[in-house]
């Protein structure tokens, strides 16, 4: 089981390609929009067409820390780092919408906003695409739990707080690309298959907020009911 929040790399490395236009959340009926209709306005409604993918999130205003509307969507330390752009969160926000169909003042989306329903005020922009990048200094981090059952009907569980994508399971001086792995078919009923992935990681230590100890990795056991202790 995979922790989302803790799914940073998307932060940083991917963005969104958007219009230079920009529409507001209507200031005069800002309760009526919900995470399904984004209500903008007469004529300003015009600029979007079924089919669009929208982002809807508030204007940058030299904020620090995490960003994003509902859903944290990158971290920033100073507004220089991101050039002071009004347009920053909606380039990292989560709270992205297909246009499902367009009335006289608003838009109905396909699907409901991500990050839940925008503030009075709110950009709304075009995605025209999305933009990825490799390389960078960030260390891209995620955070895991893995569950192990054992004969006697117990679990253990192992959880890893950050982990950090590596290309081989172990770190080798060897130049030569590690060998290709081909991912599993795992048969669930026929004709209904899943796909088993392969990953490395790499464990990064972890302060422990009870104690101020280095860990890298918490171990839980549950025992089945009535088992034998010992």
């Amino acid at each position: 089981m995979w922790d989302a929040g803790r799914q940073r790399w998307r932060l940083f490395y991917l963005c969104l390609a958007v219009m230079g236009f920009v529409c507001r959340v209507s200031a005069q009926s800002p309760t009526l929009t919900t995470i399904n209709e984004i209500i903008v306005g007469v004529g300003v409604v015009n600029s979007f067409a079924p089919g669009d993918v929208v982002a809807v999130d508030v204007d940058y205003q030299q904020q620090t820390g995490y960003l994003g509307s509902g859903i944290s969507a990158a971290y920033v330390n100073s507004a220089n780092d991101v050039n002071q752009d009004t347009n920053y969160v909606r380039r990292v926000t989560f709270n992205l919408g297909r246009v499902a169909e367009v009335t006289a003042t608003a838009l109905l989306l396909a699907q409901p906003l991500l990050g839940g329903t925008p503030a009075s005020g709110a950009g709304v922009q075009k995605v025209v695409a999305f933009v990825d990048r490799e390389g960078g200094g960030f260390f891209q981090e995620w955070s895991a739990l893995f569950v192990a059952e054992e004969q006697s009907g117990g679990r253990v569980c192992f959880h890893y707080p950050r982990l950090s994508p590596a290309s081989t399971v172990r770190p080798s001086s060897s130049s030569a690309p590690p060998p290709v792995e081909r991912e599993q078919t795992i048969e669930i009923m026929k004709p209904v298959a899943a796909l088993g992935l392969h990953a490395a990681f790499i464990a990064l230590p972890h302060m422990d907020e009870n104690d101020g100890q280095i860990a890298v990795c918490y171990r839980s056991y549950f025992p089945a009911a009535m088992s034998a202790l010992y």
